[in-house]
């Protein structure tokens, strides 16, 4: 924030609550993704049993268990499925509308689902899980549009930083998810809660961020009235980026990087309970060690490498690591070995994303950050509904093939991002000689 002293004490006293302001800005921003995550991040340890081990008989004993897992990969991947198709189409409004009313509307949808959710649970209604993880997904574009709205409060030199602040909530959110599923879906004073209970208390937290949202948040971007939108405009936004010579590369690395990743951590919880005998409680306990890792990497790990680094460098020193580890595990299939691998993805993974999310968003125009912002999170979405579908099809024919089908495309993903930043180390050379001429 700049200080016009010269103006004297009013403007100084304008600046400060404007710091203010913002402050309160990104608390309420903080508050939504952490919401978000947490509902997101609860439903693993609950379905993983639900689903394949059928614990409360929510299919019929005569069912077969690679169908339980193939509906365990589908309740999985539908939440993603339907954030691909509404985070576009928020993305773009809240372009045009602005960020606050967009946001309210995410959490909201956040409230619903969580509820309906819960319902299904308890009376062992799989259309109501479905139902409730559809309009979850469908409202959950609050990551893009708060990572719209830290741009809008950021500068050039504080964007990755920002950026990797604000997604370090989600990955808090993702620590507190399991935790509340571990505490109440167990006996608590000789009292057993049941596996819906998480959903039912992850309810209450979206009515305090509308608080927040209703009476706190400042509206970072007015938006842009006169932008002309339709119901395909948001989904034409996502083949004209991936056509735009300045932002299709680093898109393609984000899919399979997205991919690659999302097979891990989709199947680590399956793999965990059918490999080693994980139940509900171990498969929370892993998924909070893996959370606490990967927002210590958003918090430490990331301000390190890009105060030291160009964001193409730290693209490469965090892609190459991950293939590495998962290819560990498939060779050296113990318990020991998971826990190694899930820490040092989790250490990796954010830097790879907050680089890839600062490079597309330094490549695009400042009326066009929600929009692109809104594009990297369908891909994301994409990438998060394919994993697991993708890992229903393999994992009847062997258990480690889902992780080799991961090693192989984060290894492509390797490959694509070093010829990439070759290629844009030379325009650079190119450039600065043109420059000196």
């Amino acid at each position: 924030m700049h200080f016009e002293i010269t103006k004297g004490l009013n403007m100084t006293t304008t600046g400060i609550q404007s710091i203010k302001a913002d402050k309160v800005s990104l608390l309420a921003l903080f508050l939504t993704i952490f919401v978000d995550a947490s509902g997101m991040a609860l439903v693993y340890p609950v379905l993983t049993p639900l689903f394949v081990h059928n614990t409360t008989h929510l299919f019929d004993p005569a069912v077969s268990a690679d169908f339980r897992n193939f509906m365990y990969g589908f309740v999985l991947a539908i939440y993603p499925i339907m954030m691909f198709i509404g985070s576009p189409i928020l993305g773009a409004l809240s372009d045009k509308h602005g960020r606050r009313s967009i946001l309210i509307t995410c959490i909201t949808g956040n409230f619903i689902g969580l509820l309906v959710m819960g319902m299904g649970v308890t009376m062992n209604n799989v259309a109501l899980i479905f139902l409730g993880r559809i309009i979850s997904g469908i409202t959950a574009a609050s990551l893009p549009v708060s990572q719209a709205a830290i741009i809008d409060l950021s500068t050039e030199q504080t964007k990755a930083r920002n950026i990797s602040l604000i997604t370090a909530a989600n990955s808090i959110g993702f620590i507190v998810g399991p935790i509340i599923t571990g505490v109440l879906s167990y006996p608590i004073f000789g009292v057993t809660l049941g596996l819906s209970a998480p959903f039912y208390f992850a309810a209450l937290l979206p009515a305090v961020t509308l608080f927040f949202l209703v009476f706190y948040f400042k509206e970072t971007y007015p938006g842009n009235k006169g932008m002309k939108l339709n119901m395909l405009s948001a989904f034409q936004s996502i083949f004209s980026a991936f056509r735009n010579k300045n932002t299709m590369t680093p898109l393609w690395i984000l899919t399979g990087f997205l991919i690659g990743y999302y097979i891990f951590f989709n199947y680590m919880s399956m793999f965990a309970l059918l490999q080693f005998g994980y139940d509900q409680l171990m498969v929370s306990v892993l998924l909070c060690c893996f959370s606490v890792t990967f927002a210590s990497s958003f918090l430490f790990m990331i301000p390190f490498l890009t105060s030291k680094f160009s964001l193409n460098k730290c693209l490469l020193i965090s892609v190459a690591p991950q293939f590495m580890c998962i290819l560990a595990l498939i060779m050296f299939t113990k318990v020991s070995v998971l826990w190694a691998v899930a820490v040092i993805m989790a250490i990796f993974v954010p830097c790879s994303y907050v680089a890839l999310l600062s490079i597309l968003s330094n490549k695009t125009e400042v009326e066009f950050q929600g929009r692109i912002m809104g594009v990297s999170s369908s891909v994301n979405s994409f990438a998060w509904g394919f994993a697991p579908l993708l890992t229903a099809l393999l994992q009847p024919n062997s258990l480690l093939l889902p992780l080799m089908s991961s090693t192989v495309i984060l290894l492509a993903t390797l490959f694509i991002s070093i010829r990439y930043v070759r290629g844009s180390n030379s325009i650079g050379i190119i450039e600065t000689r043109l420059c000196e001429e």
